[in-house]
């Protein structure tokens, strides 16, 4: 998950990060929140809890 707003970690990093990674993955960027605030928005749950439901 990346935050959309992410002040501490650039977009480009975290995608870089992500293109790395050799297991199943799902980029999932969270609207309106930033690096401290991801988990304050309902979105950033429904992606955890879609996960959880069906992971990879």
């Amino acid at each position: 998950m990346a935050a959309s707003d992410d002040e501490v970690i650039p977009a480009e990093r975290t995608r870089a990060l992500y293109d790395s990674l050799t297991c199943p993955k799902i980029y999932t960027v969270i609207p309106d929140s930033g690096h401290n605030t991801i988990s304050e928005v309902p979105a950033y749950y429904e992606a955890v809890n879609r996960f959880l439901a069906d992971p990879l």
